[in-house]
């Protein structure tokens, strides 16, 4: 065989070998696509799942956070009226008359300040009535739970839990640490069927480890299913808009099966939380759908198509490799001293008061105002006028984020500074009113007075509506400021950021809510504004801080 004839013959070979092996790749690479293809749709499946999953567990949780003070004073009035109590009370009475009658001045005085009126007017009978109401109260409150009590233990330790989860959901990975804390909501309802103090305040601070928990999860979680931007953008509003109507569908069930009644009894009561429980334990279940790893740390780049996993695989191993030996108690550590460093900076003193005032805000709309709207019984139907005020700061809440969501390319043309000073007036506006529509003394229990002020004649129901949906609209643009502005104010240490302004704004709420048994609405507003102008004093010099470039 010449030379010639040799070099063609392998030619020709070396020509078919390509062929094969180019029928080979391309259908490898057509397996690998429509495997990754796959991987896509399973992303956005785990999107919608996450959302259905917090939508039915905070249907029951938000809908329970904002009547819970309204559903322990509703207890506490019906064990009242009951034989087993009046046992109970005469040998109380016996034990401790003596001492509350030593006290009888200052009971009067208070009574006199919630009812608006001089103290001198009370005659020796009913000084001795208010006294013997005051021991009911007093004992009532021993056997039973409060509202206000109870989300203050939740806002205080899920503050304080928020630095160590990240280190949990490291270690137990995303499925499994939701579907553990969401089970820490689903016992903090069911306590509500017979909400004695120990029960009630233990699983309180048991759900605010959940609360840290399940929301640092989620949003790693949706993180992993968004690898660009725009996917970032997508799940990020599909989640939202399917977890915000929790606001919506509760709200709505109280107002209707509540309408016409004067509190909420104890069938009421079970029926009511039953049906939470139910959504809870499905929301709970759906977690475990999630396609995922259910125990340990998802891998971090298993969100890559297949022939970059084989390229990039083996550095990305050595690197988790290097990192997994840091354990739990070193990232929790690093992630307190990250977060108190940042905590004295220049940049985090100017808008810590706007972590503050969205704290105090969020226990108004969530606590304090439902609780004054189902107080007001000068208002008819004032309990189904407390699943009427959810609805609508639901509605707020909804209507905000669609704003920004569907109007972004609008909104970004507007400053921060503007959009936190149009969504303080609309705060203004709903506090004016509250002052205008309750009387002062609402918040704290059960009042057939009207509106303090005078203005109105009556506690209006249409203004109360008003109210909820101000707050609701008002709470939405916040808190897109403050996302907003963490991430452009600290880009380097948003990690700290957000656990700085969770610990903020959660620890404010629970001082929130811990006050709010003692003080009366219009102080309540009061600190309210007086956050609210602050917050907006340094917010202004914070933005030409992150705007303006730094002298030379």
């Amino acid at each position: 065989m010449t030379d010639e004839l040799k070099k063609e013959v392998i030619s020709r070979k070396t020509s078919l070998f390509e062929f094969k092996n180019f029928k080979k790749k391309k259908h490898s690479f057509k397996g690998r696509f429509c495997f990754y293809e796959m991987g896509k749709d399973w992303k956005l499946i785990n999107v919608v799942l996450l959302g259905l999953g917090f939508m039915l567990v905070f249907t029951a949780f938000q809908t329970t956070s904002m009547v819970g003070k309204y559903v322990t004073n509703s207890v506490k009035q019906e064990k009242m009226e009951t034989p087993e109590f009046n046992e109970t009370f005469v040998a109380f009475k016996e034990e401790n008359y003596d001492e509350y009658k030593s006290m009888e001045d200052e009971i009067v005085q208070e009574a006199a300040e919630a009812e608006e009126t001089d103290p001198s007017t009370y005659n020796a009978t009913q000084r001795d009535a208010l006294v013997i109401e005051k021991m009911k109260s007093d004992l009532i409150d021993q056997q039973y739970g409060d509202g206000f009590t109870s989300m203050s233990i939740v806002y205080a330790v899920f503050a304080l839990s928020n630095f160590t989860a990240p280190a949990v959901v490291k270690l137990f990975g995303h499925k499994a640490t939701m579907f553990v804390a969401g089970l820490t909501y689903l016992l903090y309802i069911i306590t509500f069927l017979n909400p004695t103090p120990v029960f009630l305040y233990t699983a309180s601070f048991t759900l605010g480890f959940g609360a840290a928990y399940i929301w640092t999860a989620q949003g790693d979680f949706l993180h992993l299913q968004s690898p660009d931007e725009k996917l970032m953008s997508r799940n990020t509003g599909i989640f939202w808009c399917m977890f915000q109507t929790s606001l919506l569908i509760g709200n709505i069930y109280i107002m209707i099966a509540w309408k016409g009644e004067s509190y909420v009894s104890s069938e009421m009561r079970t029926t009511l939380f039953t049906i939470f429980a139910i959504l809870a334990s499905v929301g709970c279940s759906i977690f475990l759908l999630l396609k995922g790893k259910c125990c340990g740390p998802e891998e971090r780049y298993n969100a890559v198509p297949v022939e970059e996993q084989e390229l990039q695989g083996e550095n990305e191993k050595k690197t988790s490799e290097e990192e997994e030996p840091q354990g739990a108690i070193n990232t929790i550590t690093s992630s307190i001293q990250a977060a108190f460093k940042l905590l004295v900076t220049k940049k985090m003193l100017l808008i810590a008061p706007l972590f503050m005032y969205s704290g105090f805000e969020l226990s108004y709309f969530s606590g304090v105002h439902p609780t004054t709207v189902g107080n007001s019984k000068n208002m008819a139907d004032s309990s189904s006028a407390v699943g009427m005020a959810g609805l609508f700061v639901g509605i707020g809440e909804v209507l905000g984020g669609g704003i920004f969501v569907f109007g972004a390319k609008m909104m970004e043309n507007i400053s921060r500074t503007k959009i936190l000073m149009g969504c303080c007036l609309l705060h203004i506006a709903a506090y004016a009113l509250s002052l205008l529509n309750y009387s002062f003394s609402a918040n704290l229990d059960p009042t057939d007075n009207p509106p303090s002020l005078g203005i109105f004649s009556e506690t209006s129901r249409q203004v109360a509506i008003a109210i909820a949906f101000l707050l609701g609209l008002g709470d939405a643009g916040v808190n897109n400021v403050i996302y907003t502005s963490i991430t452009k104010g600290f880009p380097e240490d948003t990690t700290s950021a957000f656990a700085l302004m969770k610990f903020i704004q959660s620890a404010t709420c629970a001082l929130c809510f811990f006050i709010s048994n003692s003080i009366n609405l219009f102080t309540t507003i009061a600190i309210l504004l007086s956050f609210l102008f602050i917050s907006v004093a340094t917010f202004i010099p914070f933005m030409r801080s992150v705007t303006e470039p730094p002298n030379a």
